[in-house]
């Protein structure tokens, strides 16, 4: 028996060993600073695989970056993955992870809070990261997002299966000469475009059916934000541009008062902020500021793709995504500089505060209607939404699982946001 516990304990550690070796030696995420070995792992074709949190998580760490993006993959796709001084003040890191969640861009912010070189950070808000029924992704827990430690990212790493797929992966891709997966491609098959486009809206509207706003999870981000104003960061909140259908489905779904409130703590919660001093500002003076680009902002739009068309849709790659010109106008806009036509109008993006809530739910009923009494396609997505309504009723929420924060992440972001403020009282 003994012997044969050895062998099993042997060949484990040997199995351990060798996927270990394969992970670092190959270096999926590109994180460990290893030599690139042409047709071996030179070409890191997956080092966007699994939403960034693992590079994301590195990179705050170690890149010394004065500004940072936050947002999910409507971030990562719709702004430039990096600017310089030229187009940013002292540049700015494109931090977005795809499917992030409140929960995680919480713990991305608090670890930001760890850079002594972190002067701003802009956050690209969706109220659908602060539903209910998901926390955070399989592989934040190998990052460094968790505990904000590098090194023992790295060892996590390292030791994964799933950076061992991924490696594998990588391998394969480097040996055969396979090019990083595309996204969006230049020519779409015919169809594929409009079909994306359709289902993306439809997919928006069973989101929204089943969403139950979650105050605990803005509030748990807040928490980060607020140690970053009070230390002198400034915090720009930025609630993302969204493709008409999609602003369309929220006014559909049984649930835009979840969305109506999320907004609304948000412009508490941020005039709040404003009143921290910034130490070195990228915007104007103020410690926090909201701006919304949502709400019909983003007409009007080319019409749907027919089912012949191959070229790309200018300014949305679907209804989900919005390209890197809206995204670069959004923040020429909070900057203060004109924004490239078609976005330089003056309603593209509206201060919010609560002081002028009511007079911007107006504002957007107004641009809602004159959407409607303009765009040819909005009998053809109305339609569709209401085919969808009828087989997907509203949930109810005991129906829905919940998955809630846990007393050791609270007591984590209240030790992070302490020692933000250690760090700021050192820095003074």
């Amino acid at each position: 028996m003994r012997a044969y516990l050895r062998v099993l304990i042997g060949v484990f550690v040997c199995f351990l060993g060798f996927t270990t070796f394969v992970s670092v030696a190959v270096d999926p995420y590109d994180i460990l600073g290893g030599p690139k070995i042409a047709h071996f792992n030179r070409d890191k074709t997956r080092i966007d695989e699994d939403g960034r949190r693992v590079t994301v998580g590195q990179e705050i760490l170690t890149g010394g970056h004065r500004t940072l993006l936050f947002g999910s993959s409507r971030a990562v796709e719709g702004f430039p993955r990096a600017l310089d001084d030229a187009d940013w003040p002292g540049g700015l890191y494109n931090a977005g992870i795809r499917g992030g969640t409140a929960f995680e861009m919480a713990r991305a912010l608090a670890v930001a809070g760890r850079s002594p070189d972190l002067r701003c950070v802009v956050v690209g808000l969706d109220s659908l990261g602060f539903q209910t029924i998901i926390k955070s992704r399989a592989t934040y827990w190998i990052s460094a997002l968790p505990d904000g430690n590098a090194a023992l990212a790295a060892a996590r790493i390292s030791l994964s299966p799933h950076a061992f797929y991924r490696s594998l992966q990588t391998l394969r891709d480097n040996v055969f000469g396979r090019p990083p997966r595309v996204r969006y491609p230049d020519v779409y098959k015919p169809g594929e475009q409009r079909a994306r486009m359709l289902d993306g809206a439809q997919s928006f509207l069973i989101n929204y059916q089943y969403f139950f706003y979650d105050p605990d999870r803005l509030q748990f981000m807040l928490q980060a934000l607020d140690g970053l104003a009070a230390r002198g960061v400034q915090v720009m909140g930025v609630i993302l541009p969204r493709h008409p259908w999609h602003d369309e489905a929220i006014y559909q779904s049984a649930h835009r008062a979840d969305d109506e409130a999320w907004r609304g703590d948000l412009a508490r919660a941020f005039q709040d902020m404003s009143a921290h001093r910034p130490s070195a500002p990228c915007v104007g003076t103020e410690g926090a500021a909201l701006w919304d680009f949502s709400r019909f902002q983003v007409t009007p739009l080319p019409s749907v793709p027919s089912e012949q068309a191959t070229q790309p849709q200018p300014h949305f790659y679907e209804t989900t995504h919005f390209m890197p010109d809206i995204g670069t106008a959004v923040l020429d806009r909070i900057r203060g500089k004109t924004p490239q036509p078609p976005f330089d109008q003056p309603d593209f993006g509206a201060r919010l505060t609560p002081q002028n809530l009511a007079e911007q739910d107006e504002k957007a009923r107004e641009r809602r209607a004159r959407w409607q009494a303009s765009d040819p396609d909005v009998p053809f997505i109305l339609q569709a939404y209401a085919d969808m309504l009828a087989k997907v009723p509203p949930a109810n929420t005991k129906d829905l699982p919940r998955i809630s924060l846990s007393r050791d992440d609270l007591q984590t972001m209240v030790r992070d946001v302490q020692a933000m403020r250690t760090k700021v009282r050192s820095l003074d």
